[in-house]
């Protein structure tokens, strides 16, 4: 099961005119900071700073990393314009949902569920697959 997939999946299916590989590289920008990036927010103590952090979001594993913060919203924005801004709220918008089903409903209905995301989205069910 690839996590990072679902995110491709759903945003696809919410900004339907952007383009697919274009959807792919932010969201792993998102996720996978360049280390110019990290370095910089290592200097600057934005790793440090809970102001910026957003309710609702479980910062753990690769979320401590960056991308997911009011920071890298602004550094996404100024990098990809609106289009890079809306994939970054669809994307903090599906880590919310995620964390979510985990703590409510426990890993296994999370997984269930991004592995019928992943299946049902394949060419083979639907004509328009991502």
């Amino acid at each position: 099961m690839r996590f990072g997939r679902t995110h491709d999946i759903l945003t696809g299916y919410s900004m339907p005119n952007t383009k697919k590989k274009r959807i792919r590289q932010i969201n792993r920008e998102i996720d996978n900071p360049s280390p110019f990036y990290k370095q910089y927010r290592r200097r600057t103590g934005v790793n440090n700073n809970n102001m910026l952090k957003i309710p609702g979001i479980n910062y753990h594993n690769h979320r401590k990393k960056g991308g997911h913060d009011f920071s890298d919203g602004i550094y996404i924005t100024a990098k990809y314009g609106q289009e890079g801004f809306n994939i970054w709220m669809n994307h903090l918008a599906q880590d919310m949902m995620s964390d979510y089903t985990l703590k409510n409903f426990g890993s296994f209905t999370r997984n269930i569920i991004e592995d019928s995301i992943q299946e049902f989205s394949r060419p083979k069910y639907r004509k328009t697959g991502f």
